[in-house]
């Protein structure tokens, strides 16, 4: 299999934890294209330019994150990433949240680095820095990451990396949530998060 990328993407780092978590590693052929420019291989198995893509054995592809992460976790059902509790559905949702901060830093970060500043609407950008904050208390009051690595403290790490590694001077998310940046100082530490780190060759 091969998995289309940007090594700066937070949804392609998720999916590149996913992998190393089920162990998936042989499988897959990791190759960087720029979804901002006609990248052939990249328009030929996805029209919406959009990374991570990954191109199964028989040619077809999956385009979005969550469906390809469902059929990583399908491949090995042996390791299982969700909580096998009633409260499964809670991680599912708390994951959700911490993909939904994703997008809205994703938003600020194309903004900034596709439309010309005098065009930048300042209220707008607010607005994203808020829906963040408000997320991240949320999820610090109410959804401390487990001491086990699943599906929701890898999309809650993937989040917090990205604040960090674009929108650190535009936001100052630990004080909303202390508890959580001292879970994400330590779990940055982890081989998954250090081989898959923001713009680093792979």
């Amino acid at each position: 299999m091969r998995l289309l990328i940007s090594t700066t993407s937070p949804y392609a780092r998720k999916v590149r934890m996913v992998i190393q978590l089920l162990k998936l590693d042989d499988m897959v052929d990791i190759e960087v294209v720029n979804q901002w420019e006609d990248d052939p291989t990249l328009a030929k198995y996805n029209p919406l330019m959009k990374v991570p893509t990954l191109i199964m054995p028989n040619d077809q592809a999956l385009t979005e994150s969550h469906l390809i992460v469902d059929y990583f976790c399908s491949i090995n059902p042996d390791i299982n990433l969700l909580p096998m509790t009633v409260n499964v559905w809670q991680h599912v949702a708390n994951m959700g949240f911490a993909d939904g901060i994703i997008d809205s830093a994703i938003d600020v970060v194309i903004e900034k680095l596709k439309r010309p500043e005098q065009y930048h609407y300042q209220p707008w950008f607010e607005r994203r820095f808020k829906t963040i904050l408000n997320t991240l208390k949320y999820l610090e009051e109410r959804a401390q990451p487990g001491e086990e690595i699943q599906l929701y403290e890898v999309s809650l790490a993937c989040a917090l990396g990205l604040l960090d590694y674009r929108l650190s001077g535009d936001i100052d998310w630990r004080p909303v949530a202390p508890k959580l940046a001292a879970w994400y100082e330590e779990f940055s530490k982890q081989p998954i998060m250090t081989s898959t780190e923001p713009g680093k060759p792979l």
